[in-house]
């Protein structure tokens, strides 16, 4: 049925209403007037600064540019304009091949040829200048090209596996603030947030299995810097590819990896500052800052912040969070460049807690506490900052190859501590008694050093020509900490007085250290990626990633001495491979093979350490590109398994004396999923997806939550035509069948808490006032919809209630 919709898309594209517009509206885009400053340098330097601010992708031979100067372009151009400057002088022409495609050649070749990059015999290299990945300042709700399934430079329709992006545009739009708020929205993520404090990793979730890959920049992180409070205020986009991802993440499970992608500096002057207000004395504001710092714009720099501050629609609950972001791209020769940047996260919370409330009373009913109730104490509280400094060297090299070798330091400082309620007993449903404390301190300071190498570029095999990557990782992560009393502390009394007169009013526990946690895990990889083109139509990816894991930790407690937690992996080798194979010029179909591993340290009742977790994903699909790639639709089914899932072995003891484990196979997932982005008609962005899953896990096999089987997101803007151009209207819809986990306690038969299906509407309107100024309204959960974001294991947490924001943007 989608795939039938896909066909029927491809081929309406010439005959759909308002097609012709487009052709008008390239032509006017075009002529829209923008400020370069572009300085005289080699021609193919200035093309590249061109492309890069004007949001066009220019194509030619290599050796057309080679010892040409171009000339100065600064100041107010259109588009054609500032690019006939830059080539005037040098004898060549230009042609617009799309509406932001354009190849310069040279008029007096024989083999001229404007559809083309004319004047290259058929195996020279092609230059494409201008990085179709990014999507600021381009309005739209897809990417032209994406790394992070394959490290392959590869638009959506060309990468075999599922793939998605939150673009710049889409959040903006619908003025989405955090990296949570952007997994609730993003296409095939499911996000169940389980408490007000920022530990929600555990809460994210792909095709029936928990993410627990995260990069930045395309470098790896480890998993407990998955921090989902993170300001989006930073970020160009936010990649998604579902499935598994062992080529690029190394370790994991067979759900998905998100890939942050920061903002970069500008060749032109810009700025813009925001302010926010909204429910629950919500404030907020932003600013964006960058250009060139010096005159021939060889340096360019950009900074980036944003305060907020408020309460919640969670009783007694207050956050603030701070961001501060610079980064600075030099231009050490004309194929160089040195990027550094500093990162600096903060977000505060006070009355929060690590998990909801209970979901079932002592004799198993329901409870019903309003959507405002905490189950937090009054001095539960959590401050985590996180900060990041980088350095990237990249390089050209001739023939179209590109080098890159990145540095990075992450610090991930999670200050908590918690008392709540959730099932550490259950309240009695008449009295309110029975209920007590669980009580949590983690002062947990990480550190992650890390070294990010690659390369690639285009090279000729049997008369074609393919395109290879070759790269290497290696990460150092440390954690050393004061340990304190977990869930219970000596001579503190938890007992809840009266669920149902609950005010978080009790004492704070005095802490006392327990022992240290020292922890040190190192992880090394070598992998590579080709694509082979054996015809014009068809591709074959193949890849390949060998990992080193070793992680040395302990436990060293005061009253009972040290606790081993070693794990270690030697050469583990992850295979990837895929096909696709263009049926026209808008339509492909696709098969892939991803696989991806997690170590273990659980041991059988012989002390042998359980194998690696394996997962394993199996995909088809069909994709299309339409409309000069601004519309991308994919269709795919999947099958995921993951073996070596670690289950009790009954009340055996392992030697180290903990529970002994056995292996058990056969967590088998299965689903289809559709995903459609960008641009269906002139001015009219959309970004929808649908997603089934159904999965069969073998006995012992636990995620702890109840997950749907059916997801549907759609998010739409249109702006206005005529006399109501400056007026932009959106909105969109989240839906979710019906998902339940089986309640804690001791009841006479299973208790379930269940989530019925459910529907959440926002809509958005955004007004011009001019070039500079314009004003947002958001309103979420339009009809205040009272629904559980999570059903889980121990506790139950209510989704948001109706509330709205009013943002108001100022661009210098």
């Amino acid at each position: 049925m989608l795939a039938t919709a896909l066909v029927a898309l491809a081929a309406s594209v010439h005959t759909v209403p308002g097609h012709e517009a487009w052709a008008q509206q390239a032509t006017t885009g075009r002529l829209q007037p923008g400020t370069y400053n572009i300085p005289s340098q080699p021609l193919s330097s200035a093309l590249v600064s061109f492309a890069r601010v004007s949001g066009l992708k220019i194509a030619y031979p290599a050796t057309l540019t080679e010892g040409k100067t171009s000339s100065a372009a600064i100041g107010p151009y259109t588009r054609p304009g500032a690019l006939e400057q830059i080539l005037s002088g040098s004898g060549l022409s230009y042609s617009f091949t799309g509406d932001n495609a354009v190849t310069v050649f040279d008029p007096r070749q024989a083999n001229t040829d404007a559809g083309g990059a004319t004047g290259a015999t058929a195996l020279e290299t092609i230059v494409i200048a201008g990085d179709g990945a990014m999507t600021e300042n381009t309005g739209s709700y897809t990417t032209k090209s994406m790394a992070t399934a394959t490290g392959l430079a590869l638009s959506i329709r060309e990468t075999p596996q599922a793939v998605a992006v939150v673009s710049r545009q889409r959040l903006t739009d619908q003025r989405i603030t955090s990296v949570e708020d952007a997994m609730v929205n993003a296409p095939g993520v499911i996000f169940k947030k389980k408490a007000t404090a920022d530990d929600n990793e555990k809460g994210l979730f792909a095709r029936s299995m928990e993410i627990t890959n995260m990069q930045v920049d395309g470098v790896n992180m480890h998993k407990d810097f998955k921090a989902l409070s993170l300001d989006t205020a930073l970020y160009d986009r936010i990649e998604i590819v579902r499935g598994s991802t062992g080529l690029m993440s190394g370790t994991g499970n067979p759900a998905a990896s998100v890939n942050l992608y920061r903002k970069k500096p500008t060749d032109a002057f810009q700025a813009e500052v925001n302010g926010t207000v909204g429910s629950w004395s919500m404030k907020r504001t932003e600013f964006d800052v960058g250009g060139p710092v010096n005159a021939d714009g060889s340096v360019r720099a950009r900074m980036v912040g944003a305060w907020q501050d408020g309460q919640s629609y969670i009783d007694r609950l207050e956050e603030d969070s701070r961001l501060l972001y610079g980064v600075v791209e030099m231009d050490l020769a004309d194929s160089t460049m040195l990027t550094l940047s500093g990162e600096y996260q903060r977000k505060h919370c006070t009355a929060c807690s690590y998990f909801g409330f209970p979901g079932v009373f002592a004799d198993g009913s329901h409870t019903d506490f309003p959507v405002s109730f905490n189950s937090a104490t009054n001095w539960s509280r959590q401050t985590r900052t996180r900060t990041n400094l980088s350095a990237t060297l990249d390089h050209e090299f001739e023939n179209d190859w590109k080098g890159s070798v990145t540095v990075s330091r992450s610090s991930d400082n999670n200050d908590r501590t918690y008392g709540w309620f959730s099932d550490n007993g259950l309240a009695d449903p008449v009295t309110g008694k029975g209920a007590s404390l669980w009580l949590a301190k983690w002062p947990i300071p990480k550190t992650q050093l890390a070294v990010d190498a690659n390369i690639s570029g285009p090279f000729e095999l049997m008369g074609r020509e393919h395109d290879l990557v070759l790269g290497l990782n290696a990460s150092r992560t440390r954690a050393d900490y004061t340990m304190y009393p977990l869930w219970f502390v000596p001579g503190y009394d938890p007992t809840v007085p009266d669920v149902f007169n609950w005010d978080g009013n009790m004492p704070e526990p005095d802490w006392v250290s327990t022992g240290k946690r020292r922890f040190l895990e190192r992880q090394a990889s070598l992998y590579g990626a080709t694509r082979l083109k054996p015809t014009d139509d068809l591709s074959v990816i193949l890849g390949s990633r060998v990992t080193w894991f070793d992680q040395k930790a302990s436990y060293d407690y005061i009253e009972w001495g040290p606790y081993p937690d070693n794990m270690s992996e030697k050469g583990k080798i992850i295979p990837y491979a895929g096909l696709v194979y263009d049926l026209t010029d808008n339509l492909s179909v696709y098969a892939s093979y991803t696989s991806i591993f997690q170590p273990q340290q659980n041991q059988t009742v012989d002390g042998m350490v359980l194998d690696p977790l394996t997962g394993n994903t199996y995909e088809v699909g069909l994709k299309g590109s339409f409309f000069d790639d601004r519309l991308n639709a994919g269709v795919s089914l999947f099958q995921s398994k993951q073996n070596n899932y670690a289950v009790l072995d009954g009340d055996k003891m392992a030697p180290n004396g903990d529970n002994a484990y056995v292996a058990a196979d056969g967590a088998r997932i299965r689903g289809i999923e559709f995903d459609l982005s960008g641009e269906i008609l002139p001015d009219w962005q959309v970004q929808a997806s649908y997603a089934y899953v159904s999965p069969q896990m073998p006995d012992g096999f636990d995620l702890n939550v109840g997950l749907p089987r059916h997801t549907a997101k759609l998010f739409t803007t249109y702006r206005l035509p005529g006399d109501w151009e400056k007026l932009t209207i959106g909105g969109g819809v989240r839906f979710e069948s019906e998902s339940s986990f089986v309640a804690r306690g001791t009841f006479a038969k299973p208790v379930y808490s269940v989530q019925e299906k459910f529907f959440i509407v926002d809509l958005m309107a955004k007004y011009d006032f001019n070039e500079k100024t314009s004003a947002v309204l958001n309103i979420r959960n339009l009809f205040d919809k009272k629904y559980y974001s999570s059903t889980n294991v121990y506790s139950n947490f209510y989704g948001e209630p109706l509330n709205a924001s009013f943002s108001l943007s100022y661009k210098f």
